[in-house]
C-alpha cells in the first residue's frame, strides 16, 4: 500500500519498526503535504527505510556526505 503527496508516493515499509512513523504521516498528509515540515520528515522516513533495508540484507550501506 502506499498513499500520494504532491511530491510523490509514500510506500509502506518492508521493516515493521517503521509502520508508526508511516502511519503518522499517513494521517496527517491530507493537511500537511507540501509543507517543509512534512517534506523533511518524508526524506527521514525514506532514508530510514533505504538504510534499514541495506541492514536486512546485511550488504554494507553507502550513503552520501
Amino acid at each position: 500500500m502506499y498513499f500520494e503527496t504532491p511530491s510523490g508516493s509514500v510506500y509502506e515499509p518492508e521493516n515493521p519498526m517503521l509502520r508508526s512513523f508511516y502511519e503518522a504521516l499517513k494521517k496527517h498528509a491530507p493537511t500537511l503535504a507540501g509543507s517543509p515540515v512534512f517534506e523533511d520528515f518524508k526524506e527521514v522516513y525514506e532514508a530510514l527505510e533505504f538504510d534499514m533495508r541495506g541492514e536486512k540484507s546485511n550488504e554494507p550501506t553507502i550513503t552520501a556526505v
